[in-house]
């Protein structure tokens, strides 16, 4: 698949670009058609990307929808520089979406929470990204208030405290995919405060039906 026509349009045209599975692309082509378009670029969808991409993506400041896949060669360098030019620009996203991502850890976890996207920030999906530990999930479960949805499946950093802080504090929540995270048990849909009386299980179990939609893992 070649994207080198996408460098003879306009700069500037382009709102979208989403190319999943496409992972042979060569990086210099697709970070110069990244470039090209960085001003109006609103959405990326990538597969395994590298470094050069990605500091390419940093270019595009109007961005509100990122998603990257499967990225095995992503260094831990890269994702921190990435994560401090989004806390330093005031980038505001609505989705994001780092699945399988080898270099992710708690680090960048956080400094998602220090950006202004934790506040715009309606949908993550940070799955299979086995480097981020528990600190980092409650991180964002502690600042990232306004998610309606969350996929964290088969991570091995989420546990029962992380997933009472992300119940408990983001109050427009309406799917959790926890599909495949071990350390889950049936504590992590009790309340927070130890101190709080649970709610009976049926009125616990309503509440749930009305308002969440929950991916339960299955033993």
């Amino acid at each position: 698949m070649s994207i080198r026509p996408l460098l003879a349009m306009a700069p500037n045209q382009l709102r979208s670009l989403v190319l999943y599975g496409c992972g042979k692309i060569d990086a210099q082509v697709l970070a110069s058609v990244i470039r090209r378009h960085a001003g109006t670029l609103q959405r990326l969808g990538l597969t395994d990307i590298n470094d050069t991409i990605l500091d390419a993506v940093y270019s595009c400041r109007n961005l509100n929808d990122l998603g990257l896949e499967h990225c095995a060669t992503l260094t831990n360098a890269a994702l921190t520089r990435f994560f401090i030019n989004v806390v330093k620009s005031n980038m505001k996203m609505s989705h994001l979406r780092l699945r399988d991502i080898d270099n992710l850890t708690s680090s960048h976890l956080k400094l998602i929470a220090t950006s202004a996207s934790c506040l715009s920030l309606m949908h993550i999906d940070m799955s299979e990204c086995n480097r981020v530990k528990s600190d980092g999930v409650c991180w964002l479960a502690r600042e990232c208030i306004n998610l309606i949805s969350l996929s964290l499946a088969y991570q091995t950093g989420v546990t029962n405290q992380a997933l009472q802080l992300f119940v408990s504090n983001c109050h427009q929540l309406r799917h959790v995919d926890v599909s495949g995270c071990p350390l889950l048990t049936d504590h992590a849909l009790l309340p927070l405060d130890d101190t709080v009386v649970p709610l009976p299980i049926g009125h616990f179990t309503e509440k749930i039906g009305q308002n969440l939609e929950l991916d339960w893992p299955v033993a």
